[in-house]
C-alpha cells in the first residue's frame, strides 16, 4: 500500500507570507479593517497637463483613487464600477455564520491594488485513503481594473502544503464578477456560486484516487514534461528536478503514479525553485506560470486514468 511520510516541518502555504493571519473568527468586513484594508476608492477624471500648464480630462479614462493617501491604484474606463473591500465579500459570510468557514488569511497585493481574503473550510479529503488535504477558498478583488470580484479553491496537500487545485470542466474551482453595472446585485447573488467548490472537491477525490491508482513510466513523464514545459534555456534541468522528486521526494509518497507525477511538478513550483518575493510564490500558485504548467500537465496525467 502506498503510504505517504510526513515533511520534517511544516512548509509555508502560498498565501502565509503576505498579509495578516486572523486568529479569532470574523466576518468578511472585520476581516478587513484587522488587515488595515478598511478605506475608501472612487473613480476620478483621468487628467493630463497640456502645454500651456492646464490639466485636461482624458475622454474615456478615469483613476481609481485611494481616498485616505489619494495614491492612484489604476486607470480605468468609464465601465468600470468602484466597489469597497469590506463590501467585496460579504457574500461568503454565510460560510462563516454556519461555521462552515473561518477567514484566516487577508491582506494587500501588488501596493493595494489587489486585496486577497482567505477562507479555511472544515472538510475530510482524502486520497487513495492515505493523502489527506485542506480545503481553502481565496477570494479577491482589485481596483486597477486587472482582476474581477471573484473566488478560487484552493486544494492544499498536507504533508508538504502542495497547491493541487487544478482545471475541470465539469465542475469549474474559480469564477468572477466584473466591475461593471450591478456588480452588487451579482455579488449578492454569488452566495449560491459557493456550492461549486463543494462540487470540485468531490471530483477532486474522484479524479485524484483514479491518478493515484493509475501507473506511469519514468520515461512517459519525461515526454509529458518536456511537452507542457515552456522551451526554456533551463527547461531541461526543471524537468530533471522534477524527475528527482517524482523518484526521491520524502513528501510525495505516490512515486511511479499519475498523481505522484502530478505532486512532483506542483512541489517544485511551490517549493524548489526561485521566486523573486512571497508575493509572486502566492500569484503563481493561484493565476501565474506556475498553475498554468499544473494545470497543463493535470489535463495529460488525467486523460491516461
Amino acid at each position: 500500500m502506498t503510504e505517504t511520510v510526513e515533511a520534517p516541518e511544516r512548509r509555508q502555504r502560498p498565501w502565509e507570507g503576505v498579509g495578516l493571519h486572523l486568529e479569532k473568527p470574523m466576518t468578511a468586513k472585520q476581516a478587513i479593517a484587522a488587515g488595515g484594508l478598511d478605506w475608501d476608492v472612487a473613480v476620478e477624471p483621468a487628467l493630463r497637463r497640456t502645454h500651456a500648464g492646464k490639466h485636461v480630462e482624458v475622454d474615456g479614462q478615469f483613476w481609481v483613487v485611494k481616498q485616505d493617501d489619494e495614491a492612484v491604484l489604476g486607470k480605468v474606463t468609464d465601465r468600470y464600477v468602484p466597489f469597497q473591500n469590506r463590501e467585496a465579500f460579504e457574500f461568503a459570510d454565510n460560510l462563516v455564520d454556519s461555521g462552515d468557514g473561518k477567514y484566516v488569511q487577508v491582506g494587500p497585493l501588488r501596493k493595494n491594488k489587489v486585496v486577497f481574503l482567505v477562507m479555511e473550510v472544515p472538510k475530510d479529503i482524502v486520497i487513495a485513503d492515505v493523502d489527506p488535504h485542506d480545503l481553502h477558498i481565496i477570494f479577491t478583488t482589485s481596483h486597477d481594473g486587472s482582476k474581477a470580484i471573484g473566488a478560487f479553491v484552493a486544494m492544499t496537500k498536507l504533508s508538504c502544503t502542495n497547491q493541487l487545485t487544478f482545471f475541470r470542466r465539469t465542475a469549474p474551482h474559480s469564477w468572477s464578477i466584473p466591475h461593471v453595472a450591478d456588480v452588487k446585485g451579482k455579488v449578492a447573488a454569488a452566495r449560491s456560486s459557493l456550492a461549486m467548490s463543494f462540487a470540485y472537491v468531490d471530483e477532486f477525490v474522484e479524479i485524484g484516487n483514479k491518478m493515484a491508482g493509475t501507473k506511469l513510466s519514468g520515461n512517459k513523464f519525461h515526454h509529458i514534461l518536456e511537452e507542457t514545459l515552456p522551451h526554456r534555456p533551463k527547461t531541461e534541468e526543471v524537468i530533471q528536478s522534477i524527475e528527482d522528486l517524482y523518484r526521491n521526494s520524502n513528501t510525495n509518497g505516490f512515486g511511479g503514479t499519475a498523481w505522484g507525477a502530478l505532486n512532483a511538478v506542483t512541489e517544485y513550483f511551490d517549493h524548489k525553485r526561485d521566486t523573486r518575493s512571497n508575493e509572486s510564490i502566492f500569484f503563481g500558485a493561484v493565476a501565474g506560470d506556475p498553475a498554468k504548467i499544473r494545470n497543463a500537465v493535470a489535463q495529460r496525467l488525467v486523460a491516461l486514468t
